[in-house]
C-alpha cells in the first residue's frame, strides 16, 4: 500500500515514529509531525480527525 502511494506521489516522504498517543500529540502540538494515527483520547474540538475501520488482531502460534 506505501509502495503504490510513493509511485503516485514520488515527493512525499514518511518517518515513522513510536511512542504513547499523548507523546504523539505533543509532537503534532509542537509541529515536529504533521499527522498521526492514535488510540489514546483527544480533544476532538483541537484537532481534526477521522475514524479508521476496526482494527483486526492477528496472533499465531509456533510449535517447538
Amino acid at each position: 500500500m506505501i509502495d503504490r502511494f510513493h509511485n503516485l506521489y514520488l515527493n512525499v516522504t514518511f518517518q515513522l515514529w513510536k511512542g504513547d498517543g499523548f507523546r504523539i500529540l505533543e509532537l503534532l502540538d509542537k509541529g515536529i509531525i504533521e499527522a498521526n494515527i492514535i488510540r489514546a483520547p483527544f480533544d476532538s474540538a483541537i484537532y481534526e480527525s477521522i475514524t479508521l475501520p476496526d482494527e483486526q488482531r492477528y496472533s499465531y502460534k509456533t510449535r517447538l
